[in-house]
């Protein structure tokens, strides 16, 4: 996908129709992520990340964690 953080995965899926089924499986907390304000840009960015910043979405430990386990 060129995705710049492998969080714009789980970022995508929660702004999809299909989000109910994701919720069905995993529940209704797989997407209670305190997303940044530019996440969207960030994830907008193709390629890889840049070597000083391997995880340009900035999220919380526990917030990348909730998307890691969904994954």
């Amino acid at each position: 996908m060129g995705l710049p953080d492998i969080a714009c995965r789980f970022y995508r899926a929660s702004r999809r129709p299909y989000r109910a089924l994701f919720e069905s499986v995993w529940g209704t907390q797989s997407f209670a992520i305190a997303w940044p304000g530019d996440v969207e840009q960030v994830c907008n960015r193709p390629g890889p990340p840049a070597a000083a910043d391997p995880l340009p979405v900035h999220l919380s430990p526990i917030d990348r964690g909730q998307g890691r386990r969904d994954l």
